[in-house]
């Protein structure tokens, strides 16, 4: 089963002659278990579908979904939700969202901002950790310590 398709996805800002086109007839299957990378240049739209993935923004055209659920017909509080369980994104400079005492701390507030126990994220933080490649002997470091691939990991 597709975890997520786009079925000729496009999306157009502005109106009129302000009109720009960031998508055109995307159409992308990725099933469970996939991992998949969005390249591209600068301006490409890379960021706007993942923005239409995360339930960010909605598309003007097509249609996008994630387990079944048509991303365009959710409302502002369903796409909150929808996103704080179902879709993770990566920001491109994810390093500077770091603010924890430790590097163990802060990979621990994704779980419990999920509504996690805390003995539920501390579990799931030591899984993604180990799953990364982060050293266990930075677990409990500064996570402004970090080389900044670490920070990213």
């Amino acid at each position: 089963m597709n975890i997520l398709t786009c079925e000729g996805v496009s999306k157009v800002y502005g109106s009129g002659d302000n009109r720009v086109t960031a998508l055109a007839g995307i159409d992308l299957e990725i099933e469970r278990g996939e991992f998949v990378a969005v390249t591209g240049a600068s301006g490409s739209g890379k960021s706007t579908l993942l923005h239409i993935l995360g339930s960010v923004d909605k598309p003007t055209g097509g249609r996008a979904t994630v387990e079944g659920t048509d991303l365009a017909g959710l409302n502002q509080t369903q796409a909150a939700i929808f996103r704080r369980s179902k879709v993770g994104l990566v920001f491109q400079y994810p390093e500077r969202q770091l603010f924890e005492i430790d590097v163990f701390s802060d990979v621990c507030f994704g779980p419990k901002n999920l509504g996690m126990d805390q003995k539920e994220a501390e579990l799931k933080a030591f899984d993604a950790l180990r799953k990364v490649g982060l050293p266990a002997e930075l677990y409990y470091q500064s996570p402004f310590v970090l080389s900044r691939g670490q920070k990213r990991r």
